[in-house]
């Protein structure tokens, strides 16, 4: 029973450590607690202050791995957990939006921590340019999925052999109507699906897709289309469906959705 109870206080406090509306002193006094996770829920905590952050650069790898993916970590705690000798902290610092460009730049040279470097949307142009030129294969995902890669090397991934790539770029927020294009024939059926999903995918293409073999594609791209209908279009539609004589029963799904 007494376990069960503790179990409990450790989940409340884990919950309170997690809470970005946790106050700054109650913040304080969960990272001196003995459990690591609640420690490591501080760290990550977007509300922690600076000198709690900077504490746990003596603390355990663990609960530093939460420290580096603070998306309000302070640029020198970042510097000095860039220096650290554990490839996942260097990597999640390479990751983080608030990386300095410099520590950035050096981790390609060095060619350390080279997946946080690929993923980061603030690494520069120039480096994952670089980045493209210097590795292949299964690496190039990384760069597939950055939203800040360039439009040049988005195009290519897209026509990569490597299906996996090829998923990512369906993904990517900042690809164009040609690469849209290039995908919604992908023979993978699972990437003209995630296409069709796609913020910036046309009604053209969408209705392209609605012809498509597979029966989830088509089930897709339909839902997408009826999803910018007006409550007005709808209804217009369903009303016409039944002046011409189709059941109610019989009313095509994505009509009402």
């Amino acid at each position: 029973m007494k376990e069960i109870e503790e179990i409990e206080i450790i989940k409340e406090k884990c919950d309170l450590a997690r809470d970005e509306n946790t106050s700054v002193d109650l913040l304080r006094e969960l990272s001196k607690e003995e459990d690591k996770n609640i420690r490591s829920l501080v760290a990550a905590n977007k509300n922690s202050p600076e000198d709690v952050l900077n504490a746990f650069l003596s603390d355990i790898n663990h609960v530093q791995e939460f420290l580096a993916m603070n998306a309000n970590c302070p640029e020198l705690t970042l510097r000095s957990l860039a220096k650290s000798n554990n490839g996942m902290i260097r990597n999640l610092v390479a990751a983080n939006l608030k990386c300095p460009v410099d520590v950035l730049e050096e981790f390609a040279k060095s060619k350390d921590a080279l997946m946080g470097v690929a993923t980061n949307s603030s690494t520069p142009t120039i480096i994952l340019e670089e980045l493209f030129h210097q590795h292949s294969g299964s690496f190039r995902i990384f760069l597939a999925e950055n939203p800040s890669t360039p439009i040049e090397l988005l195009e290519k991934l897209s026509k990569s052999f490597d299906e996996d790539i090829r998923a990512h770029v369906a993904k990517n927020p900042s690809i164009n109507e040609d690469i849209l294009i290039v995908l919604s024939k992908d023979k993978n059926y699972m990437i003209r699906i995630s296409i069709s999903t796609h913020p910036k995918i046309t009604k053209k293409l969408l209705e392209y897709l609605v012809g498509d073999e597979h029966i989830e594609v088509v089930k897709s791209a339909n839902i997408a289309l009826n999803r910018r209908k007006t409550p007005e279009e709808k209804k217009m539609e369903i009303e016409k469906k039944l002046k011409n004589g189709v059941g109610e029963n019989s009313l095509d799904q994505f009509s009402l959705l």
